[in-house]
C-alpha cells in the first residue's frame, strides 16, 4: 500500500473523509464498510474478512462518551453517521475541543499500535454510529502488511499538526480573533462551496464553538451576533453556518 509522502514545506491535510459511504437505509455489511476505509485499501480480501469477523457496529446517543481520557480502549473507530468531538480535559475539568470528525473519518489508530490509554476524550455531538475494530485482530493482519504502520504514522503526524494548530488558534487573542480563527479552520476542514460563500457542513451550536475556542457560550453568542450583524457570517434555513465574507473574517483573525 503506497503512502503519499508529506512535503516538509506543505501544511499536512487533515484526514479526508471517505467520499462514498454506504447510503443511509442500505444495510451495508461490515466487510463492505471495511473495504472503503483508505487505510485498508492494500489488504487482500482474506485479510479484510479476518478483520470483519472481529469488527462490529455501535451507536451512540447525543453527548454520550465514545471514550474518556486515560481509558484503555484499543479500538479503531470508523464514523458512519453523526459528528464526534475530539478533545482534552483541562485541570479544572473543562472540556476543550480539539477537532470535529464527520462521517467517513476515523480515530483511535494509535491505540491499535501501542495498546496504551486513549489520551483524548471523544464525545458524540449528535446521535452517531461507528464501526469498531479491536486491536488484536488488527495486529495479526499487520504482521503480513508492515507498511500499514507507515500509513498510520502519517495519520498521527497529521493529527498532531492540527492539534498544535488548534492550540495556537485559541491560546491567545481576543474573542473575535479566536472565534474567527476557529471558523476559518472549520471552513477549511468541513467547508463546501455555497452560493453565498463557504458553508460549514457540520451543524454547530454556540456551545460547540465555545468548546473549540475555550470561551464561554455567552461570549461566543455575542461574538457570533457581531459577525452576523456585519453579514460576514450567515445562518441558512437548515441552521448551518456560511462564511459569506471569508476575507473579512480572515482580517478579524489576525
Amino acid at each position: 500500500m503506497e503512502t503519499t509522502p508529506l512535503r516538509a514545506s506543505a501544511k499536512p491535510p487533515l484526514i479526508d473523509p471517505v467520499k462514498f459511504l454506504p447510503k443511509q437505509g442500505k444495510s451495508a455489511s461490515i466487510l463492505e464498510t471495511l473495504s472503503i476505509i483508505p487505510l485498508f485499501h492494500g489488504l487482500a480480501e482474506e485479510n479484510l474478512t479476518q478483520l470483519a469477523h472481529a469488527s462490529y457496529f455501535r451507536s451512540y446517543k447525543k453527548r454520550e462518551y465514545v471514550c474518556r481520557p486515560d481509558e484503555q480502549v484499543n479500538i479503531l473507530f470508523f464514523l458512519l453517521e453523526g459528528v464526534v468531538q475530539m478533545g482534552l480535559t483541562n485541570a479544572e475539568g473543562k472540556e476543550i475541543g480539539i477537532m470535529l470528525l464527520e462521517p467517513g473519518q476515523w480515530f483511535g489508530e494509535l491505540a491499535l499500535l501501542d495498546g496504551q490509554y486513549q489520551p483524548t476524550t471523544i464525545i458524540a455531538l449528535q446521535p452517531s454510529r461507528a464501526l469498531l475494530l479491536p486491536r488484536l485482530p488488527f495486529l495479526e493482519v499487520l504482521q503480513s502488511h508492515p507498511t500499514l504502520v507507515l500509513d498510520m504514522l502519517t495519520i498521527a503526524h497529521r493529527r498532531l499538526y492540527h492539534v498544535l494548530d488548534q492550540m495556537k488558534r485559541v491560546q491567545f487573542g481576543t474573542p473575535y480573533q479566536r472565534v474567527a480563527r476557529v471558523l476559518l479552520a472549520l471552513a477549511e476542514q468541513h467547508g463546501v462551496a455555497h452560493a453565498s460563500g463557504t458553508r460549514i457542513k457540520i451543524r454547530l451550536t454556540h456551545q460547540n464553538l465555545a468548546d473549540l475556542t475555550g470561551l464561554t457560550r455567552e461570549t461566543v453568542t455575542q461574538t457570533i451576533s457581531a459577525f452576523r450583524h456585519t453579514n460576514c457570517l450567515i445562518v441558512d434555513e437548515d441552521r448551518q453556518w456560511i462564511l459569506a465574507d471569508r476575507a473579512r473574517i480572515q482580517r478579524e483573525a489576525t
